[in-house]
C-alpha cells in the first residue's frame, strides 16, 4: 500500500512540474501575442519598456503560481471525497478553466492598455 501512496506522490510532482512549465508556457504566448505593439514602438514610435519589466514577469510567474495554487487546492478539496481518476480529471478541467481564464483576462488587459497608449497618440 506504500508504493501506492509513493507513485500517487511522485506522478502528482511530476504533473505539478508539468503543469508549471505550461502555464508559464501560456502566459509567454499570451504577452508575445497581446503586447506586440506596444513592444514595435506603435506609441509615438517609442517602445513601452514596462511591457518587458513590469507584465512579462507578471505573466510568467502569475500564471504558473496561480495556476499550481488551483490544482493544489482542488485535489486536496477532493482527496477523501473522489477516487484518483475523478480527482485527476476534475483537477485537470480546473487547471484548464484556470488557464483559459488567465489567459482572456491578460488579453484585455493589454489589449486595452495598448489602444488605450495609441488612442492617446491619435487625439494630440
Amino acid at each position: 500500500m506504500e508504493k501506492s501512496g509513493e507513485r500517487e506522490g511522485q506522478v502528482a510532482a511530476a504533473s505539478g512540474c508539468l503543469l508549471t512549465f505550461a502555464a508559464a508556457w501560456s502566459g509567454c504566448i499570451v504577452w508575445f501575442y497581446s503586447a506586440g505593439p506596444g513592444w514595435r514602438g506603435d506609441f509615438e514610435g517609442q517602445r513601452d519598456w514596462s511591457l518587458i519589466y513590469i507584465e512579462l514577469p507578471c505573466m510568467l510567474v502569475g500564471f504558473p503560481l496561480i495556476t499550481l495554487l488551483t490544482w493544489s487546492r482542488a485535489r486536496a478539496a477532493l482527496r477523501d471525497r473522489a477516487g484518483r481518476a475523478m480527482r485527476n480529471v476534475v483537477s485537470g478541467v480546473i487547471v484548464v478553466l484556470t488557464l483559459v481564464v488567465l489567459a482572456s483576462v491578460s488579453h484585455m488587459w493589454l489589449t486595452h492598455r495598448i489602444d488605450s497608449l495609441t488612442w492617446l497618440q491619435q487625439g494630440e
